[in-house]
């Protein structure tokens, strides 16, 4: 399958999946029916693959393994960067945590970094993605709530939202499929054959799934009112990260490790704001909107993106 054809099918899934949803809302479909799809396709579908794609790996690959320590790395060097910048943007107290944490957390997982790693490398790379997201939700509930309250206190805790997190099967089976796979691969159990073709459905089935939810309750409008803060965490997320990400990479010797972990790792570090800087921002009684509208826009944008990150993954 050549590139330009991985790139069209990635864009396709992506754009139709948050058009129709938009089609749909505007056709009268309830909005409420979104958080529904999500909680869905969480609690039943992704940790299939997710236990799958991992259970196919090789532990005869350790460099494959420095891929979540690198995402810690990444998460940690990315919080000066948007501190410093949110400062010169003149943001302060929640705004300023709500851009700082916005460019913390990408979305490395299937509705984008790991899809895109699909697209290009097949099973293996939705295997890398989801290895390389291993890392994000304990340093979440840890570097990410500690920042977090350092701009503004909310009246959640770390340790309230980690309990809810493990308490919801939305939240709970994702983990529960990283930890399942990884197991199975150390295991050495053999993986069934039919293990792959189920991988290849469900994947870009899921990421369908997740944008025509997001599409169902998009308001661009919303992102309008924050426009230049929006507008330069596409410079963090798009110039900055992949930059750090590459350095990062070759400083380490990624590409001497194992096949396609560099292409992984900029594929992960070339991503958009994470929902999660939402929740965060709602947690920590930040400026939930400057979040919001960070996180809009450049998942937006990131859909033109595809094309070319799948490109330069495919040389790097």
């Amino acid at each position: 399958m050549s590139l330009s054809f991985r790139a069209a099918e990635t864009v396709i899934v992506i754009l139709s999946g948050l058009v129709l949803g938009w089609l749909a809302r505007r056709r009268g479909l309830s909005e409420s029916v979104s958080p529904q799809i999500t909680r869905l396709t969480l609690t039943f579908a992704e940790p299939i693959p997710i236990a799958l794609s991992l259970w196919g790996l090789s532990t005869s690959e350790p460099g494959a393994f420095l891929l979540p320590v690198l995402d810690v790395v990444m998460i940690a060097l990315m919080w000066p960067v948007g501190h410093v910048t949110g400062r010169m943007l003149g943001l302060r107290g929640g705004g300023l945590g709500a851009f700082a944490t916005s460019a913390m957390f990408s979305n490395v997982g299937i509705t984008y970094g790991a899809f895109l790693a699909y697209a290009l490398l097949g099973e293996r790379g939705a295997a890398l993605g989801y290895l390389y997201c291993a890392t994000f939700m304990p340093t979440f509930f840890t570097l990410g709530f500690w920042v977090g309250g350092r701009y503004g206190e909310g009246e959640r805790a770390a340790l309230q939202v980690l309990s809810d997190t493990l308490s919801q099967p939305q939240s709970r089976n994702p983990i529960l499929g990283t930890v399942c796979g990884l197991l199975l691969l150390v295991s050495g159990l053999p993986r069934p054959s039919l293990a792959a073709p189920v991988v290849s459905v469900l994947v870009p089935a899921i990421t369908f799934s997740y944008m025509f939810a997001i599409g169902l309750s998009m308001h661009v409008r919303a992102m309008l009112g924050y426009w230049r803060p929006a507008l330069v965490m596409h410079g963090l997320k798009f110039v900055v990260a992949p930059a750090l990400g590459l350095a990062l990479g070759h400083l380490v010797g990624l590409s001497s490790m194992g096949q396609d972990l560099m292409p992984v790792l900029f594929l992960e570090v070339a991503t958009p704001t994470a929902i999660m800087a939402l929740v965060l921002a709602q947690a920590r009684s930040l400026d939930v909107q400057l979040a919001n509208a960070c996180w809009l826009a450049t998942n937006l944008t990131s859909i033109a993106l595809a094309p070319l990150w799948l490109y330069i993954a495919s040389i790097v």
